[in-house]
């Protein structure tokens, strides 16, 4: 084990590593034995294996250089006593990345530093205004800020310290995971089975089932979606818990049937809970929201280019890439087939988070729908109303798919933060869920004074 680390730190001297787009690096690994007063002397493989195994000091070094061209922009050592094979095998781990040099670019993000993980250095790269490879809260706020939504300092450089440094944020115990939300369905199912039935409309690309609760007996038919993008935390437990909340509003239960779907994108979700907080696609790195038919390109954008992208991206490893084909996900396929079985569904309200909005497609759908609109303004005051024009281009989104179709449809972002911790988590939820069953008491007012306007025959 020490002789496999030791030559794949070994391996990594003097390669020249593309850094960030920008910056070249190289780095090199010394390993010595310690001695009294004059540094260390070098020794192979071998010696190293010996020491190690008999819990002797063994110093390792790593000297990092990034040169901007032909000027050096950052010179670094570090140095470790290892005493075991376990520690240099976690010293290899550190180092021993395929993605380039580790611990290059620093962040920082009120109380907490960390090293920015080698996948998003290009990112540390923009955010570092004066190219010192330490990212402050300032160069952070400068360059992320959201221009158009809603959003707390504090929340957006927990968010982007997270991200930079792959560290999955504490309030992940906060959330249920996939296995939790099925439990959670099942469980309420199980409480009232004449009331909540559990289906399976399709599966993931990974193989998980796409749960969707049917919860009532009316003629009126709204759906509720979560988690479609896999970072949105907050939406799953908002979709769960106005189906809680649904259940013990009996007043709805002989004029609704909501069909409500926390956890469209389980794999990504499950992604952003164990190995980067930041994903929003799907298994297969597309965006399920620019995944649907409808609009899915539009015109002018040539697929064979990314210069010209509109409303999508065509790069994979874009977080908006909108697949190789409409519909080439099983998650949008699930939801459109999902659809075509249940015409009857005349509102949709996607959850979506985060930034304050209501959004719809165009001018004509929120002058239709104003009483929706007035009655949710009611319950979120501070919440901006806008159209798709006003947002900026999308394709392929569910209210795109739901105009096709003739479905009054609504993206609500939620809150200001991707994944609320603690009050803000529990804030986000109550206001989510009075936002929720107000638009689905809506779809029953509506059908009810659609009735009182039919003249008498």
């Amino acid at each position: 084990m020490a002789g496999t680390s030791y030559q794949n730190l070994i391996a990594r001297n003097n390669r020249r590593w593309n850094l960030d787009g920008v910056h070249n690096a190289t780095e090199t690994f010394r390993f010595g034995r310690p001695r009294f007063l004059l540094g260390s002397k070098a020794i192979g493989a071998d010696e190293v294996a010996t020491r190690l195994a008999n819990g002797e000091k063994v110093l390792v070094s790593r000297e990092l250089e990034v040169k901007y061209q032909d000027r050096v922009s950052l010179k670094r050592e570090t140095s470790e006593e290892l005493t075991s094979p376990g520690q240099l095998k976690t010293f290899a781990a550190r180092f021993d990345r395929p993605e380039g040099p580790a611990e290059v670019y620093q962040v920082q993000s009120q109380s907490l530093t960390g090293w920015v993980d080698p996948s998003e250095y290009e990112t540390a790269n923009f955010y570092d205004g004066n190219a010192d490879f330490v990212v402050t809260p300032d160069e952070i706020l400068s360059e992320a800020a959201p221009k158009k939504l809603s959003y707390e300092n504090d929340s957006l450089l927990d968010f982007q310290f997270h991200r930079l440094t792959k560290q999955i944020p504490p309030q992940v115990v906060e959330y249920l995971d996939s296995k939790g939300y099925q439990k959670a369905m099942l469980d309420l199912a199980g409480e009232r089975p004449d009331l909540v039935k559990v289906l399976s409309i399709g599966k993931t690309r990974e193989g998980r089932d796409i749960q969707v609760m049917r919860i009532g007996h009316g003629d009126n038919h709204a759906f509720i979606s979560g988690l479609s993008h896999a970072r949105e935390w907050l939406t799953g437990q908002v979709a769960l818990e106005t189906a809680r909340e649904l259940v013990n509003t009996p007043q709805l239960h002989e004029t609704l049937t909501a069909w409500i779907m926390p956890v469209h994108n389980s794999d990504g979700y499950e992604k952003s809970r164990t190995e980067d907080p930041s994903v929003r696609t799907n298994a297969n790195g597309v965006d399920i929201n620019r995944n649907y038919s409808a609009e899915w390109r539009l015109a002018g954008d040539s697929p064979h280019s990314t210069s010209d992208d509109k409303g999508g991206s065509d790069r994979l490893g874009s977080p908006s890439f909108r697949g190789k084909s409409a519909l080439s996900e099983p998650e949008s396929q699930a939801v459109e087939r999902f659809l075509d079985e249940h015409s009857e569904i005349t509102h949709w309200l996607d959850l979506h988070g985060y930034g304050k909005l209501m959004i719809m497609t165009d001018e004509q759908e929120l002058a239709k729908n104003s009483p929706l609109i007035k009655a949710l303004n009611t319950e979120l005051p501070d919440y901006k109303v806008l159209d798709l024009n006003s947002y900026g281009a999308t394709t392929g989104t569910s209210i795109q798919l739901a105009k096709k179709r003739g479905i009054t449809s609504m993206v609500l972002e939620l809150e200001t933060s991707f994944q609320p911790a603690g009050a803000k988590r529990e804030l986000g939820v109550q206001k989510g869920v009075r936002a929720a069953m107000t638009f689905l008491k809506q779809v029953t007012e509506r059908s009810n004074r659609h009735l009182s306007t039919k003249p008498n025959l």
